[in-house]
């Protein structure tokens, strides 16, 4: 069921907020000024700033999980449902990455009990892919969460350093080991590749 335009509109102008100052240094009353209303308005919709910060977490969740299952049920080999897994996580918004490290590195004391349940669906995502690789022949025995893990490490990073890589290409054209400028695609196949290696896929 689709949410109110008013509960869509507080819940994605909190995320800069959250993802810039964390959980604890966002207000209420900034919330509410950054989506446009009053904070009777933003009480109306949730009971106060944990409510609003856990709807964030769910919101952000379901449309990656939607968007994860729309892409991957297109295809039929797992070898190609890995690089379309690795193409969705590539799509995220850097704020949304932003705002789940900041939450990660500040112990996730804030994240829910259904984030949490939505967190697992995800990686039931990758861990079937990996697993029904494997039951096809396809894939050698390798444990799927260490592979998750690689791949929202290697995700993440690519998404959260990109403006230090504009910096560092600016300062290494004149390096006897200059650094390679790659695009999105690009890194996605690569990284793709790797994980076939490591998984031992056969073609």
């Amino acid at each position: 069921m689709s949410q109110p335009s008013t509960q869509i509109r507080i819940i994605e102008s909190a995320i800069p907020l959250f993802a810039k100052k964390g959980y604890e240094g966002v207000s209420v009353e900034s919330l509410a000024r950054a989506a446009g209303i009053n904070k009777a308005t933003l009480y109306y919709h949730y009971k106060g700033k944990k409510e609003l910060f856990e709807a964030v977490l769910r919101y952000q969740f379901s449309r990656l999980l939607g968007k994860l299952r729309a892409r991957i049920e297109k295809e039929s080999d797992p070898r190609m449902q890995l690089l379309r897994f690795i193409e969705v996580m590539l799509e995220r918004k850097r704020v949304v990455v932003e705002l789940m490290s900041r939450e990660i590195l500040g112990g996730a004391r804030n994240i829910p009990k259904d984030a949490f349940a939505l967190m697992h669906d995800l990686a039931g995502i990758l861990v079937e892919i990996v697993r029904r690789g494997r039951r096809e022949g396809m894939f050698e025995e390798v444990d799927p969460f260490m592979i998750l893990n690689v791949l929202i490490g290697a995700t993440n990073n690519y998404i959260l350093s990109a403006p230090l890589r504009e910096k560092f290409l600016k300062n290494s054209a004149s390096s006897e080991l200059p650094c390679p400028k790659f695009d999105t695609p690009t890194y996605a196949k690569t990284l793709h590749k790797m994980v076939l290696q490591t998984l031992g896929a056969k073609s």
